[in-house]
């Protein structure tokens, strides 16, 4: 009992030497006691302290949280109607720091059996001597294997309302995580409002000192799977973080943001964004520096490129805005590439509304040895809100192209407004066009950007193509070794009406010209194709397919035409006239124009009225060797003369055509005097015919009206036709004609040949009779000196 009387009084005398010393007041006794008595209060303290530890020291080794898991499952329960499953062990450490390790355990969503959320691993540890400020120091976070499933009902609630802590339940607490990490997690977001789904899966974060005004990195990366935004992607995110509660502001600096995968279409997406953000979330604000993001990727068979940079974006709840905004972009597919670089100087965010009074861009496209380039200027905005548009208000434009097949630069001004529906990916232009003297007016709609649908319109007014057209490249399809190339028409969709006052290319003239082109499957259809064209109307289709070996199949009907104006120009010009139709329907297939024309098959005809064929006078022809009709020896050979035409009332012609050459074609023409028919062929390689033709006279001629001709009336004189078909030999076969002229003329002839051959005859026996009597009188001579006797 002394030690414990002398240990109280020497810790009195060094409590009250503490008390003097600082000067409160001077304590009565306290110097003497304490030098007296410290030892036994020092050992005093250390015996207390050394019981306090051994107490201490005995309930934590006896503390084990498990037995009070039925508690806490119950009280869980009780305040958030959810169910909690403790499957693991739950440990607890108090010394040095307090430790908290959970081991598996899931909660319910609220009144349902149905998981919301549950973890492999939680372990914390928190400091005592903070703790007892009310401060949450955590010395370190660890969360593994957290899987929570988040939804947004109909109504707008969600099932983590309850949740959520509020502002002023934390008001008193201060929190401050030496470092945390989340490893193997995993969330699933469920919109039931739009229907949508979002699953962040594999979730690893990293953070430093996660404390008020303090300075500090984060890093985190998962895998986004997004229904709406079709998003396959791994996303990996690094930046520097400061935030502060008192201020409401939040700072992400020296982000370096990638996302992988696809999205939104694109495939083999990288994605790279680099730049500061500046929150303050209560004022609405964001504010963006030095914001540079650029990617890589591709959408269908094209290859992107992008990358955008904004030195400044402000956004806040009212009005954001920005400056200097420069986006460069190209596109490459197959042997084509499109570049462009827009720039925005300045512009503004209202109401979900992207404006800027002044966009201007600069394009360049190339493919096949073509380039075209162009200058674009116009106001435009662009609409995030529930249906999200793009808009080019008031197009600009001025273009210019280069292309082998052009005979120099072609440059056009077109002015005109474009929109474009961002949710249903489809676009649509309008627009007017000048080129020197001509006017094109159209529009142009997309839809569905990834995998585009065009329909074209076009109106013109006059196009002379001949003009833009090179004469080589026009001239590079009549040699055989020129290729076909198709290309560009697979996996292509398209439809275009195109309408033309006036049309020229070469000797091609059309006016009034329609057409309808489809593109689909590698098909390019052109039906209905109609145009007035030489004098007449032009109606039929034309069919392309791209396949291995390209396919070409054309039909059409010419009706009212002139014949003059349909060979005006051509090897044929001025060798027949006349009004009529003609019909064409050939196929061909090859990768040259060598092979099409040798695969060429179908047929052709031509049927014309009124009119002549240059090159022989048939009538005076006819007139001309009708005296040598049945005779052996009586072709009549002309040449083919310029100068010499034959007139008819009809004139039909058909070609059938197979394998590059026109076998048994068929020839009639017809007038109020003869008729000529027969057939023949005609090969296109070498440009030669051979035709085998009869003429007929009419039976019914009067000297009146048919003169030296009503003399062959009924007669048919076969005529042979053959040579290069620009100036064929022509022959007249009298000697095989044929009728009842001929036949009388040869009758005539025979029995004159007859009378003549008995006049011969008798002439000759005449002849003979005369030598014979000189001979008998010579015999019957008297001798002389002999007297006749009287008679």
């Amino acid at each position: 009992m002394n030690a414990i009387k002398y240990a109280l009084l020497g810790l009195y005398g060094i409590i009250g030497l503490l008390i003097s010393t600082f000067g409160f007041f001077r304590v009565p006794f306290a110097e003497s006691l304490a030098k007296q008595y410290y030892r036994y209060a020092i050992g005093g303290m250390v015996v207390v302290l050394l019981m306090l530890s051994v107490v201490v020291g005995v309930v934590i080794l006896s503390f084990n949280a498990n037995n009070f898991k039925t508690e806490i499952v119950r009280y869980v329960k009780e305040h958030t109607q959810r169910d909690l499953v403790l499957q693991g062990d739950i440990r607890v450490t108090f010394i040095p720091k307090l430790g908290l390790d959970t081991g598996k355990m899931s909660l319910s969503k609220r009144n349902s059996a149905r998981e919301f959320a549950s973890v492999n691993n939680v372990r914390l540890y928190i400091e005592w001597l903070p703790l007892l400020r009310r401060q949450l120091v955590f010395d370190q976070v660890v969360i593994d294997g957290a899987h929570v499933n988040l939804t947004r009902f109909k109504d707008g609630t969600t099932n983590f309302d309850d949740l959520l802590f509020r502002e002023q339940s934390l008001a008193p607490v201060t929190f401050d995580i030496d470092n945390m990490r989340i490893t193997n997690s995993s969330i699933d977001w469920q919109d039931e409002m739009k229907w949508q789904r979002v699953a962040l899966q594999d979730l690893q974060v990293e953070t430093g000192s996660l404390a008020d005004v303090v300075p500090s990195h984060i890093k985190a990366s998962f895998h986004l799977n997004s229904e709406v935004a079709h998003s396959d992607s791994n996303i990996a995110w690094q930046s520097r973080l400061f935030y502060d509660r008192k201020e409401g502001r939040v700072e992400f600096s020296a982000i370096d943001a990638t996302l992988q995968g696809t999205a939104s279409g694109f495939s083999n997406l990288d994605l790279k964004f680099k730049g500061d953000l500046d929150s303050h979330p209560a004022q609405g604000l964001l504010l963006v520096e030095n914001m540079a993001v650029s990617a890589t990727g591709n959408y269908g068979q094209r290859s992107i490129e992008t990358s955008l940079a904004v030195p400044r974006l402000q956004l806040d709840k009212s009005v954001s805005s920005g400056s200097d905004l420069t986006l460069d972009a190209s596109v490459s597919q197959f042997d084509e590439k499109w570049t462009a670089r827009v720039r925005i100087p300045a512009f503004g965010f209202a109401d979900k509304i992207f404006s800027a009074s002044q966009l201007s861009a600069d394009f360049d496209f190339k493919s096949n040895g073509g380039a075209l380039q162009g200058k674009l200027s116009s106001p435009v905005s662009v609409d995030f809100g529930a249906n999200p548009k793009f808009l080019l208000g008031s197009i600009a434009m001025e273009l210019s192209a280069k292309h082998p097949m052009l005979s120099g630069e072609l440059s056009a001004n077109v002015k005109g407004s474009m929109q474009a529906d961002l949710e249903d990916r489809n676009a649509n232009l309008d627009f007017k066009a000048t080129i020197d003297d001509s006017k094109i007016a159209g529009t142009v709609t997309v839809k569905d950007f990834s995998h585009p649908a065009y329909t074209i319109n076009l109106d013109i007014d006059r196009l002379p193509l001949d003009r833009y057209i090179a004469t080589e490249w026009i001239g590079r399809y009549q040699e055989d070794a020129t290729r076909i190339d198709l290309s560009g028409i697979r996996d292509m969709s398209l439809t275009a009406g195109l309408h033309a006052g006036a049309m020229k290319l070469g000797r091609l003239e059309a006016s009034k010209v329609s057409a309808v082109v489809n593109i689909e499957q590698s098909m390019l259809t052109i039906e209905p194709l109609t145009a007035r064209i030489y004098g007449g109307t032009l109606a039929g289709s034309i069919n392309l397919a791209a396949q291995a070996m390209p396919q070409i199949t054309i039909k059409q009907n010419l009706t009212g035409i002139q014949a003059g104006a349909l060979f005006a120009g051509s090897a044929g010009a001025g060798k027949l006239t006349g009004k009529g139709d003609m019909a064409v329907d050939l196929s061909a297939e090859g990768s040259k124009i060598g092979e099409l024309r040798q695969s060429l098959n179908g047929s052709a005809s031509l049927a014309l009225a009124n009119g002549s064929i240059t090159g022989i006078d048939l009538r005076a022809a006819l007139i001309e060797g009708k005296d040598d009709l049945g005779i052996k020896g009586g072709a009549h050979a002309h040449e083919f003369r310029f100068s010499e035409q034959t007139g008819y009332s009809g004139l039909k012609a058909v070609f059938n055509i197979k394998g590059g050459g026109s076998q048994g074609n068929s020839f009639e023409m017809r007038s109020a005097q003869f008729r000529v028919a027969g057939e023949g062929e005609f090969d296109f390689a070498t440009g030669m015919i051979d035709y085998h033709l009869a003429a007929t006279v009419a039976p019914a001629l009067s000297r009146r009206s048919a003169g030296d001709l009503e003399a062959l009336k009924g007669v048919t004189v076969p005529i042979g036709v053959s040579g290069p078909y620009t100036a064929p030999s022509i022959t007249l076969d009298f000697a095989a004609a044929s009728g009842e002229v001929v036949t009388k003329r040869l009758a005539a002839r025979a029995a004159s040949e007859q009378a003549a051959a008995k006049q011969a005859t008798a002439e000759s026996d005449s002849s003979t009779a005369k030598r014979a009597v000189p001979s008998k009188k010579h015999l019957r001579k008297p001798a002389k000196n002999i007297r006749p006797g009287p008679e």
